[in-house]
């Protein structure tokens, strides 16, 4: 898919390089496979990877009435 956009695989170079990158959107928007990719191609590229993934809105959200 990169090599099919020039300017995503450009953006997603830049993305890889910074040092913290943060994601933030709906649900099932593609932002936890977003940031597992970014992971990969920046530990190929020999960074140092960590990942946090925090969910705080989702459990208000279950436990509400409207939720269930």
């Amino acid at each position: 898919m990169l090599h099919a956009d020039p300017r995503l695989a450009r953006e997603i170079g830049e993305l890889a390089r910074r040092r913290m990158v943060f994601f933030a959107g709906l649900p099932g928007t593609g932002k936890s496979l977003l940031a597992h990719q970014l992971a990969h191609l920046a530990s190929g590229a020999g960074r140092r990877i960590h990942l946090l993934q925090w969910d705080v809105a989702r459990p208000v959200f279950e436990a509400a009435p409207a939720g269930r």
